[in-house]
């Protein structure tokens, strides 16, 4: 079976690899202030599953995330921390959509759904689907972060 693809880590990166990126929601009405996303957050949890032509894989460990964290600063700049490095880049807030591009591709960006915020939890959802080289992936993935400073 072909290796999980971690989609909020493609969203962020689709931007260099240039893949289809669709991030839903049926929460569109929910608006987010960009100012409550500045700060760190190091993730607690991760749920996700996919499906690679009907055979499914599911977890429930931060340990299967490549995400281990997400800085936003004022400025609208942002770092995102995966297992062995970090990228920077910008963010802006639209709706209920976190809109992410990462510096080393501006022409793109990956969007994911703010599910949650408050003070101390940052809670967002993907799912997706798409056909690459005539193998169909449907999935999702929920992140769950706690504001560190």
């Amino acid at each position: 079976m072909k290796k999980f693809k971690n989609y909020f880590l493609l969203g962020l990166l689709t931007i260099c690899m240039g893949f289809a990126f669709t991030a839903c929601g049926d929460d569109d009405d929910d608006d987010f202030a960009t100012s409550d996303l500045v700060g760190k957050w190091n993730i607690i949890g991760y749920e996700a599953w996919e499906t690679e032509d009907g055979e499914k894989w599911e977890t429930n460990s931060v340990k299967d995330s490549d995400i281990t964290a997400l800085k936003f600063n004022e400025d609208n700049t942002c770092k995102v921390y995966f297992d062995y490095f970090s990228e920077e880049g910008t963010y802006r807030v639209s709706g209920n959509k976190l809109i992410i591009v990462l510096d080393n591709d501006d022409d793109n960006a990956g969007a994911i759904t703010i599910a949650g915020l408050n003070s101390t939890t940052l809670v967002l959802e993907n799912s997706y689907s798409e056909v690459e080289d005539g193998t169909r992936y449907e999935g999702y993935e929920k992140y769950t972060f706690t504001r560190v400073d």
